[in-house]
């Protein structure tokens, strides 16, 4: 193309010398060099003085972006368990006869919960019964007979190897009734066991077991927790278990009931977990409405604090997922991009798109698209 236009240029020059001769040809060729030089276009600007385009209304309302620090937190997971629970097993095998506690039933200390069938033991204690009456008759005889033989020695009609007889057998007699009432107290015990009791004062937790099971020693019928002594246990990396102290006041977050409640660093078992990597870490937590073992809960330890910019939630235009701010740059108005993090009901973290300190704005009352 440049050549062709040079081609042209000489074509034109050398016509016009041939035709109106060497002064004509000079000036064409200043005026063509200053078209070149584009002295005789308008209307057009140099390559980075294009003027700034105009700004957006100012906005009613405005405000600066606040820069401030704001603490953060090593979040740590854990569950809701309670300090006492008791796992309640029979004591004896037999078959449960009744059940008197279901789930989510309070009790208290000494309540029945279930009963098992007695009627071997009740037998048991019937004939330890018969055999305590039958040694005190046995003793009531040799009584009586070692009172005679005492009245009967000084008068030389007995020997004093049939005196020690009688003694003998008023010991023995006194040793049976002592063993037979031993053996009626054990049978009242085992039979006290066909009754399976609660432990503590609680809540059921769970039952496992129905009437018509077969119950043994070792086998869990019920389990019974205090409500009154939850704590969370969480498990906490080793490379921040130096910021926890037993003790010490610590934030826990409770998602089922949407709190955050204040707890206390109960115990941090002196192990970790080769697996895991992490310590076990106890915190007690104060009564709640709604607060079961086994909930989620989350152990916040405070870390450093870190600069954040945090704006008004009214200022932030949403397009799709596209967030927007009206901020004013150089006297103007602009719509800048932003990402946010987190916030609260009122202001919002800017992640970037503001350093802070900036003029941003919106309109009141109107929710204002990003253009």
């Amino acid at each position: 193309m440049a050549a062709t236009g040079t081609g042209r240029l000489k074509a034109f020059l050398h016509t016009l010398r041939a035709s109106a001769g060497p002064l004509v040809a000079v000036v064409a060729l200043v005026v063509v060099v200053l078209w070149f030089m584009g002295v005789f276009e308008t209307g057009q600007i140099a390559p980075g003085r294009e003027p700034a385009p105009a700004g957006l209304d100012a906005p009613a309302v405005q405000v600066r972006a606040v820069r401030q620090d704001q603490p953060t937190y090593y979040v740590a997971v854990g569950t809701v368990r309670s300090r006492t629970n008791a796992t309640v097993s029979a004591q004896l095998n037999g078959r449960i006869t009744r059940v008197l506690a279901d789930a989510g039933q309070a009790v208290e200390a000494g309540d029945l919960l279930a009963t098992l069938d007695s009627r071997e033991l009740e037998t048991r204690v019937a004939q330890s019964t018969s055999a305590l009456e039958a040694a005190q008759s046995e003793l009531t005889d040799a009584e009586l007979q070692q009172a005679r033989m005492a009245r009967l020695l000084p008068e030389g009609a007995i020997t004093q190897a049939q005196m020690d007889q009688a003694d003998a057998r008023l010991r023995q007699a006194r040793a049976n009734v002592a063993a037979a009432s031993k053996r009626i107290d054990e049978a009242r015990i085992v039979l006290g066991y066909a009754q399976v009791r609660s432990p503590m004062s609680g809540v059921v937790e769970s039952r496992q077991a129905d009437a018509g099971d077969l119950a043994f020693p070792g086998k869990p019928l019920f389990v019974i927790h205090n409500p009154r002594g939850l704590r969370l246990e969480a498990g906490v990396r080793e490379g921040m278990i130096a910021r926890v102290e037993p003790g010490s006041a610590v934030d826990v977050e409770l998602t089922a009931l949407d709190a955050t409640v204040a707890g206390t660093v109960e115990e941090i078992v002196p192990s970790a977990d080769p697996v895991s990597r992490t310590f076990l870490v106890r915190v007690s937590l104060p009564a709640a409405e709604g607060l079961y073992p086994g909930m989620f809960g989350r152990l916040n330890l405070p870390l450093e604090d870190r600069p954040t910019v945090l704006v008004p939630r009214a200022a932030i235009s949403e397009v799709g997922q596209l967030r927007t701010v009206l901020v004013q740059v150089d006297g103007r108005w602009v719509r800048r991009y932003v990402t946010l993090g987190e916030g609260g009901d009122s202001h919002v973290e800017v992640l970037s798109g503001l350093d802070g300190g900036e003029t941003i704005g919106w309109n009141a009352g109107s929710t204002e698209e990003a253009r």
